[in-house]
């Protein structure tokens, strides 16, 4: 599979579990860290860290490298940022004002 069939996948599984927001962009010119991030904004803490587990899960399920989301944190919103690695890996973080994390 592929980092944008990966991508691709993770906004998938999100959109099903009712994420909002659901974007992919491409940073591989931007940056070396990730070809591909994942955005996604929760209406709870509660539904970050359930969006999460379940990308998880599902890229587990299909074959998916990349390594698990690093964690969840809660501080002020509810928002999960995931980011598909040059170096197979995910991050997922949250906050709970509705806005998307950058980091």
């Amino acid at each position: 599979m592929t980092s944008l069939e990966e991508a691709k996948k993770i906004a998938e599984v999100l959109d099903s579990k009712k994420a909002q927001e659901v974007k992919v962009l491409k940073v591989a010119d931007l940056t070396f860290v990730a070809e591909y991030f994942v955005l996604a904004t929760g209406t709870s803490s509660t539904q970050v860290k359930s969006l999460a587990e379940e990308v998880e899960f599902q890229m587990k399920e299909a074959g998916s490298k990349a390594r698990p989301p690093t964690g969840t944190s809660s501080t002020s919103a509810a928002s999960s940022l995931t980011s598909l690695s040059r170096t197979p890996a995910a991050t997922t973080t949250s906050s709970a004002s509705g806005q998307t994390l950058k980091r």
